[in-house]
């Protein structure tokens, strides 16, 4: 994405191919244009994306056709444009929190996660149909069967059977992955999909589906209908599943809704509005694996305060205005060295941005003691408050601090000062050190 800033001008140039989503907005509301074909596009190798400033309007223009054409046929597009946020927000967002001490705990595995997770992409079957009396017992509510969209262990037999009429055309990503990809258009995977995840939520002690690699995939096979030629005669061997992918997260979503459990969504780097905003909650931050490691070395600590200076503010700002509640995921110990989870620095540094941003935390690849020290102080306390973000004018702004508040109804309110810089900052008697935060009560009108 493109941060808007007044160096760029009144006008600002952007894509050269066909873009399945389009997102433009600011801190507090957007538009989405999403298409899910290049099928009659015409384009140069000019940019064919232009955002337009005139005063407080901004316009967003797509070209179709970027040259003259001889039009012979009737031309078909398909293509949604809609307003952002797409919902209100998810209530009490904040007080959802995966890897807390007590109830919400993680239950995982660790190494060779492709071979070792078949069973649970391939099996739902089996997975139900396990004794569950120890998992009732250590964790009697709010367990998430993992689900994954796009993927599915090979070694099921329903998928040898019927792995042609859904896979996508391309190549498993390499060994030991052991799974196939699937065609998100496919209407009998959609519906197995549908049909494990229903009987999954039936279970009391299972709080939502928990949905992976949710990003926007396309497909290439023939046995799909998604190779044929455009009306210009041209071959297009490409779709991407927009309308497809809306329908199977809505319809999870209102299935979620029936038994009142929660849809949990990680779209690993991107987000359309149009599809995830059918979520209860989203899972962000696994995009900022390279903002910690510069070098793609996970052994070396690159950048320890990434979250406080190369990822950039309109990043974080972004996570506030889609819909869902927004989990946060921290990449340390995963793409730096794990010696980075013992210290109490820099976990603190990405804790305090994730508060003045108004998100709620998935407590892992971070100090896990801090992390549950901000759930148990700020975000499960004040879960039911309104949020006031420093990019707003606020009686407690305190330059070069980004100072956001949060206010419970019952008019107490907690003040976060975040310091970005390598100085620290003095705020009255006390003082914020650097890549820091400080939490203060405070008591509002």
């Amino acid at each position: 994405g493109k941060n808007w800033s007044t160096s760029i001008g009144s006008e600002s140039y952007h894509a050269r191919r066909q873009q399945p989503c389009i997102w433009l907005g600011d801190t507090v509301r957007g538009v989405a244009w999403m298409g899910g074909s290049d099928a009659n596009w015409v384009l140069t190798k000019q940019p064919n994306v232009r955002v337009k400033r005139l005063g407080e309007t901004v316009f967003l223009e797509v070209k179709l056709i970027q040259r003259p054409v001889e039009v012979t046929r009737s031309l078909t597009y398909t293509f949604s444009v809609q307003a952002t946020p797409v919902r209100p927000p998810t209530p009490h967002a904040r007080e959802f929190c995966f890897s807390v001490e007590g109830e919400r705990n993680t239950v995982g595995w660790e190494g060779n996660w492709f071979r070792n997770g078949t069973p649970l992409q391939a099996y739902p079957q089996e997975r139900q149909n396990r004794d569950w009396t120890l998992w009732r017992q250590w964790y009697p509510r709010g367990l998430f069967p993992y689900f994954a969209l796009y993927r599915v262990g090979s070694e099921s037999e329903i998928v040898q059977e019927k792995s042609q009429r859904w896979e996508d055309g391309k190549p498993v990503e390499g060994p030991p992955y052991n799974e196939s990809r699937i065609c998100i258009g496919s209407k009998p995977w959609c519906d197995w999909l549908l049909k494990w995840a229903a009987e999954s939520l039936k279970y009391e002690e299972v709080g939502g589906i928990y949905l992976d690699v949710c990003h926007l995939a396309r497909c290439d096979s023939p046995l799909h209908g998604h190779q044929h030629q455009d009306q210009f005669g041209r071959d297009i061997t490409a779709r991407w599943n927009v309308q497809e992918q809306r329908e199977i997260h809505k319809q999870l979503y209102e299935l979620c809704e029936s038994h009142k459990k929660k849809l949990v969504v990680h779209a690993l780097t991107t987000w359309w509005p149009s599809v995830h905003g059918w979520a209860h909650h989203l899972l962000a931050g696994e995009d900022t694996y390279f903002k910690v490691n510069l070098d793609r070395n996970a052994s070396t600590s690159d950048n320890p305060w990434a979250y406080t200076s190369t990822v950039p503010l309109g990043y974080w700002k972004t996570l506030h205005r889609l819909g869902p509640g927004m989990l946060f995921l921290p990449q340390f110990g995963r793409a730096s060295p794990e010696s980075d989870l013992k210290r109490v620095q820099p976990s603190r540094s990405v804790l305090g941005m994730i508060a003045a941003h108004g998100c709620g935390l998935y407590n892992m690849y971070i100090n896990r003691n801090q992390g549950e020290k901000l759930y148990r102080e700020l975000l499960e306390p004040y879960a039911d408050a309104d949020f006031y973000p420093y990019w707003e004018s606020n009686e407690y702004a305190h330059h070069p601090l980004l100072v956001s508040f949060y206010e419970r109804p019952s008019g107490q309110r907690m003040v976060i000062y975040v310091n970005p810089t390598d100085q620290l900052v003095r705020v009255g008697d006390r003082t914020v050190a650097p890549r820091d935060f400080l939490l203060v009560d405070k008591r509002g009108r």
